[in-house]
């Protein structure tokens, strides 16, 4: 990850979470303690995450797209490594964050056509083109 993303996880709350993704989550599920109970699930998986294994890299033999942003929270030296170590694997690195590959419900990425783009060569790659 980026340096101090961590960091920021550590003092992360629902009270600084972006509303458009707290009103997202209301829109299918109106219960705050379910919204709480989300968030902190989310908050404790990101703190204890730890990295994989090389070993465990090596081991997977599924067709495997690795996509990243070249401004996103993963470092794109690591998104290439892992690409690396997995036997046959892909990889693309996309302008922007996850957000704006993946869609994003606010900020510079909302809306953005990469997700399009993004969405188009996933569909190639599961379909072997």
């Amino acid at each position: 990850m980026f340096p101090g993303f961590f960091d920021g996880m550590e003092h992360a709350s629902l009270d600084n979470m972006p509303a458009d993704l707290k009103e997202a989550f209301w829109a299918i599920n109106p219960d705050s303690t379910k919204l709480l109970a989300m968030f902190n699930h989310d908050k404790n998986r990101m703190l204890g995450f730890q990295d994989w294994d090389e070993a465990l890299l090596q081991s997977i033999q599924a067709p495997s797209l690795i996509i990243n942003g070249d401004q996103d929270v993963v470092q794109n030296s690591h998104a290439a490594l892992m690409a690396a170590l997995i036997p046959g694997a892909r990889l693309m690195i996309l302008p922007g964050n996850h957000g704006s590959y993946m869609g994003q419900v606010e900020g510079p990425y909302k809306g953005s056509k990469t997700t399009d783009l993004t969405l188009a060569v996933i569909d190639e790659f599961l379909n072997g083109e």
